[in-house]
Order: C-alpha cells, then structure tokens, then sequence
C-alpha cells in the first residue's frame, strides 16, 4: 500500500517486460496504481485480439503488400499516451459538465458550431455584448474548474 495525501492507494508490482517489451531499459518490475494496471492488461487485450484479427484476415484472404504498407505508417501512441488522453477527457467532460446550461450551449455554439456573437444573440433573442460576456465568464469558470479537478 501506498499513502499520499492521506488517501490509501493500492499498488500493483508490474514486470516491465510484459508490457512494455525490450524498449524499456531499467528496472525490471515497477509499481503502479490498480486503476493503471486495470488499463494496461485491457489495453493488452486489444492489442492481442487485433493482432488475432489480422492473423485471421490474412488466412482468410491473403497478404496484400500495399495494403499492409499504408497501415504500417500510421502513428500509434504508447499505453501511457493512451491513458493520459482518456484521463484528460474524463476531466475536459466534468469541468464542462459543470458549467451552466446556457454557458454550455454558448460554448458550443460558438466553437463547434462556429457562430458568431452576432449569431448567438439573434438566437437567444440578446445583445451581442452579453453573449461575448457570457462566454468570457464561461470560458473563465471553465479554466478554473479544468485547472482544478483531479
């Protein structure tokens, strides 16, 4: 067990080898939290379900060197790069969750649906200077609130 700001945190001894291959150099186990370790081995799954799926397609249907040469250079991120996006949703979600509805619907119709003040307020039947205060405040609370939650 672990203890950090008087919360108990149960750590997992991990063999670096297992997930991580010969591309970590270093210690050969390391400790993690449950909640990562929960993420890794399920991430491992994937990855051996997909490797079982190709295996599969190419006894089904062959080998197709142009195909396999397109699929080879996309990028793929690391299982730490992975967890950490999912984290930052996770927060980006409750900070936004958070706010007001009409802060919400503001901040939405203004980045992803890209109109403008002017469009805003002829919506809502308001002035364009109150929906540019509104998403001002908006995106200040939002910014406090996603700085803060952990």
């Amino acid at each position: 067990m672990n203890c950090t700001d008087n919360k108990v945190k149960e750590t997992v001894r991990i063999s670096t080898a297992m997930f991580y291959g010969k591309s970590f150099s270093g210690a050969e186990y390391v400790e993690v939290s449950r909640e990562v370790y929960n993420y890794l081995v399920t991430q491992k799954r994937k990855e051996k379900r997909a490797e079982m799926r190709h295996y599969r397609h190419i006894a089904a249907f062959g080998y197709n060197d142009e195909k396999m040469a397109g699929m080879c250079g996309k990028f793929q991120q690391s299982l730490e790069d992975e967890y950490i996006e999912e984290l930052d949703y996770k927060k980006f979600c409750a900070a936004f969750k958070a706010l007001f509805e009409k802060h919400r619907k503001r901040l939405y119709l203004y980045f992803y649906c890209g109109l403008t003040y002017e469009r805003i307020g002829e919506r809502e039947n308001t002035s364009e200077a109150a929906i540019r205060s509104s998403l001002k405040t908006a995106l200040k609370k939002f910014h406090e609130l996603y700085g803060d939650i952990e």
